[in-house]
């Protein structure tokens, strides 16, 4: 297992905001009407505060091909039922696979939205600030959170000696989706002393004439609230139960191939030492092809020869610093189990690599096709329980390991080891075996590629961890 480097230079950061209080759900958006796509009676003026629903939420009639539902299905199965007790399934954007709201019952945890991407092979999952009731047109990619929270309870939750003007903050923020979740920069706040402050946003003393939200005006000119809706939730074993039923091939596996060497060729290969700010650099580009044709393999071929091809034409052309991305590509091809994984490997000039310097193929050779975590996962015999238990183990130690190197005391800048383990618990949220880049190796071991929650910077970077085999079977 990769064990971090030696912690950055710390800048003394607060960690972004997360979730509080109530509500979320499926959005009520299906009708028993003829067509399914008809909203007349799901979409109607927001007026009442969302509730946990008893009822089985009903989904638009999909022709999509690929298996959203194994996919969501494996995401609330891992998940932590004392953290998460209610979800939603709602339609963000315009099409018919819906989106996934997973709502906190923790003072101090996020709540998410989780989407499928466009192949239809991961999860992909963003946080929310903190949100107390959730808002969206549908189909139209908007989406509107609202809260009340006390922020000196949150951020002594999250182990910061706070301080606000106001004990408690009301907000609203507007988020873009089409398929990626966008905060933009229409939000409302205001710090209060005294919860019975109306200030037009968010009444928490509910006035018999008067109950629910209030929209503020300098919001309203960027979201619609007459045709948006709640969000409704449901306990996730309801969603488990109903997701469960319409999984199309959960136990889908990779056929066999017969030959044991994996059908990997260097398409391109180069060295060159260049002027970079005014020092030489070697820089190396390796580049692959998958030495078969048909499926998914010609398209798989020409993106990886898009991403890297302009790359090598503009060093081999001029080799300008402004130029450089990287100053190494080089990839690892493995196969076993009729799976072939291509891993590409790109090495920045500087700072810390993010998430896009890893690419991750894994294909079903005898079908040629892309395959997602979960026949990845089938074809070797794993289960996404025993990914997600070994991931909390080694996620905890590699925290200790930086918390306990007596060379960096951050307690002498002012952290704790309450800082710690909130950074362990929004790791462990924002992973889940279905949405992480992962592939196994000869030995089969797995390495998944994963989001790792830090102190200041970027709140999230790309990391690698690598679990062992006998981990992971039996």
């Amino acid at each position: 297992m990769k064990r971090f480097n030696a912690v950055p230079a710390l800048l003394l950061a607060a960690l972004i905001a997360a979730l509080s209080l109530t509500g979320c759900g499926y959005g009520g958006s299906a009708t028993d009407s003829d067509s399914p796509h008809d909203k007349s009676s799901a979409v109607q003026p927001a007026s009442e505060e969302s509730t946990v629903s008893d009822e089985v939420p009903k989904l638009y009639d999909s022709d999509v091909e690929f298996d959203w539902q194994s996919l969501y299905y494996e995401r609330l199965r891992v998940l932590d039922t004392n953290v998460y007790s209610e979800c939603a399934l709602i339609y963000v954007d315009d099409d018919d696979v819906p989106e996934l709201f997973l709502k906190t019952a923790a003072t101090a945890s996020r709540d998410y939205l989780c989407s499928i991407d466009k192949s239809g092979l991961f999860v992909n999952t963003s946080f929310l600030d903190p949100v107390d009731s959730l808002m969206y047109i549908e189909r139209q990619g908007s989406v509107m959170t609202m809260s009340c929270y006390d922020q000196v309870a949150y951020y002594e939750e999250m182990g910061y000696r706070f301080d606000p003007n106001g004990q408690y903050r009301k907000e609203a923020k507007i988020y873009s989706f089409n398929g990626e979740l966008v905060r933009e920069e229409h939000s409302y706040y205001k710090d209060l002393d005294d919860l019975a402050d109306d200030d037009g946003l968010y009444d928490t003393n509910y006035a018999d004439e008067e109950s629910g939200v209030r929209i503020p005006e300098d919001i309203k000119g960027y979201f619609d609230a007459d045709i948006a809706v709640y969000a409704e939730t449901y306990p996730i074993g309801t969603i488990i139960d109903l997701l469960k039923g319409l999984r199309k091939d959960p136990d889908l596996k990779a056929g066999q191939y017969d030959s044991a060497s994996p059908p990997v060729i260097t398409y391109n290969e180069f060295t060159k030492t260049i002027r970079y700010y005014g020092n030489d650099l070697t820089v190396s580009y390796k580049i692959p092809q998958i030495d078969l044709r048909g499926g998914d393999i010609d398209t798989v071929n020409k993106e990886i020869l898009d991403d890297m091809t302009p790359l090598v034409d503009e060093i081999e052309s001029n080799g300008a610093a402004e130029h450089l991305y990287y100053k190494m590509i080089d990839y690892r091809a493995f196969l076993s189990n009729g799976v072939l994984s291509l891993v590409i490997d790109k090495t920045g000039t500087g700072g810390t690599d993010g998430p896009s310097t890893k690419v991750i193929y894994n294909i079903d050779l005898s079908a040629k096709k892309r395959i997602n975590n979960i026949c990845l996962l089938n074809s070797f015999g794993t289960d996404c329980a025993k990914v997600e238990a070994a991931f909390e183990k080694y996620n905890e130690a590699d925290y200790y390991d930086v918390r306990d190197n007596s060379e960096y005391p951050l307690t002498d800048m002012g952290y704790d080891d309450a800082v710690y383990d909130r950074l362990i618990k929004m790791t462990l949220e924002m992973f889940s075996p279905v949405g992480t880049h992962m592939f196994f190796d000869d030995k089969g071991d797995l390495h998944i590629y994963y989001y790792r929650a830090w102190i200041a910077g970027a709140g999230y970077t790309g990391e690698e961890m690598t679990v062992g085999k006998s981990e992971l079977v039996g």
